[in-house]
């Protein structure tokens, strides 16, 4: 882990101390004094760090550019979800703590006291609500994702996150008693809330918005590559100064009558040359069926790139590249990037032979002796196919220096598990695995 992965991770533990520093300093006083005291201290803290961890919400997921450069937005995707159980564990458990404590001083058992602070205790109802949301957006989420239904659905519903945290702050300043006559506190609050917000209205809206109008990004052509992929070329002005690797990915919005209202993720499928980027999609339905009937001259807004699916420095000579199905677009990027420059195997992987996108492409590499190429077909034989899935054998079979290369692999997610285990279990260290999920 470099230095600076280290800092953002010890920022984030640092605000932790923080703020038990200024609980202490009022409720962490009266913990052991008796046990209801005890209940409304561990309480009043569960809800200072629960809203903190949900503030956190918007830093791990708000394409925060000097975090997501060293995390990358897959694994602050997976990041996000973990701490959102944990924010929502917390703030389950304030209310609850602190209806046990004050149940115990008034003599009245949980349930009724929570009705009382609802009832009888002003600004109450706030966090009352903004809990009830955020439970709802949690469940409602798992929902959304286990019946595969539109990614608009799981972002409209996340919208109302920005109102549990507008909620939580009033509440909490209102009614906490660990802000009542510590204005240090209170400022520090003032403050990371300005310092969380700002850091996403910046990065999730006005960048992208700056790098709308500095390039004027427009459709320049649709091809159709086979049955399944279309890509899109897209061109734009100074686009020299826009500073995308091989590998990365950006997010476009499409503004034509039926797609402006929707933006997805997608990877450059060519080697950036300043002058267009170009996109390709397999159509699997629902918006990307859409993609091939885009016209020419179609305004897009691009909010990118993201990634660190890259080449980096000091990396090794020999590289393997294996993609599965349209897991080749930001393969393919890599490879014309490192062509010529390194010592290069690909492993492509698709059902059959109508599947494979880029070929004649990739073919073009291979005669020019600039990489070793393997097709594999896993549902059809033919001959110039290897007829089986990539995996461990097949490896060994056709790279007998592998122990020497550094991965890259991107496809269907069951293929990258099954991969990154076989290579781990084969020797390769982890550090010398790449891999992005691009599950945003």
């Amino acid at each position: 882990m470099n230095w600076k992965k280290s800092l953002e991770i010890g920022l984030v533990f640092v605000n932790v101390l923080i703020i038990i520093g200024f609980w202490m300093t009022n409720s962490g006083k009266i913990l052991f004094s008796s046990p209801s005291d005890f209940f409304i201290g561990i309480g009043r803290l569960a809800g200072l760090l629960g809203v903190y961890f949900v503030l956190m919400q918007l830093i791990f997921i708000g394409r925060i550019l000097w975090v997501e450069r060293l995390f990358g937005l897959d694994k602050l995707a997976r990041i996000h979800k973990l701490n959102g159980y944990f924010a929502l564990g917390l703030l389950v458990s304030h209310p609850i703590l602190l209806a046990t404590g004050y149940g115990i001083l008034n003599n009245v058992n949980i349930i009724r006291q929570l009705v009382n602070f609802v009832l009888y205790f002003q600004y109450v109802w706030m966090g009352a609500v903004a809990l009830s949301l955020l439970i709802g957006v949690v469940f409602l989420s798992i929902k959304i994702v286990r019946s595969k239904l539109k990614y608009e659905t799981w972002y409209f519903v996340h919208l109302l996150v920005y109102l549990v945290i507008i909620l939580a702050f009033w509440h909490q300043l209102a009614v906490g008693s660990d802000f009542v006559n510590n204005p240090w506190f209170v400022g520090y609050w003032y403050l990371l809330y300005a310092f969380v917000i700002g850091n996403f209205v910046i990065f999730r809206f006005a960048r992208p918005v700056f790098i709308y109008f500095k390039h004027g990004f427009v459709v320049e052509n649709v091809v159709k590559e086979n049955d399944n992929v279309t890509s899109i070329y897209i061109i734009g002005r100074k686009l020299n100064e826009f500073p995308v690797k091989p590998g990365q990915f950006m997010i476009f919005r499409f503004l034509n009558k039926k797609l402006w209202w929707q933006a997805h993720p997608f990877s450059m499928s060519m080697k950036p040359d300043g002058k267009r980027l170009r996109i390709s999609v397999k159509n699997v339905g629902d918006y990307t069926s859409m993609i091939s009937s885009i016209r020419k001259e179609t305004k897009v807004f691009v909010d990118g790139p993201y990634g660190t699916f890259t080449e980096n420095e000091g990396m090794e000579k020999k590289i393997v590249l294996i993609a599965g199905g349209i897991g080749i677009t930001p393969i393919y990027s890599l490879l014309e990037s490192m062509a010529g420059r390194k010592d290069i195997s690909l492993l492509y992987g698709c059902r059959t032979r109508r599947d494979f996108t880029f070929k004649k492409e990739i073919d073009s590499v291979l005669h020019r002796k600039l990489a070793n190429v393997h097709y594999f077909t896993s549902e059809e034989k033919a001959d110039g196919f290897e007829n089986e899935k990539i995996g461990g054998e097949s490896i060994l079979r056709l790279i007998p220096d592998f122990k020497e290369r550094e991965f890259f692999i991107c496809g269907p997610v069951p293929m990258m598990d099954g991969l990154i285990r076989t290579l781990k279990d084969m020797g390769i260290e982890k550090n010398r695995i790449h891999y992005e999920r691009f599950a945003l």
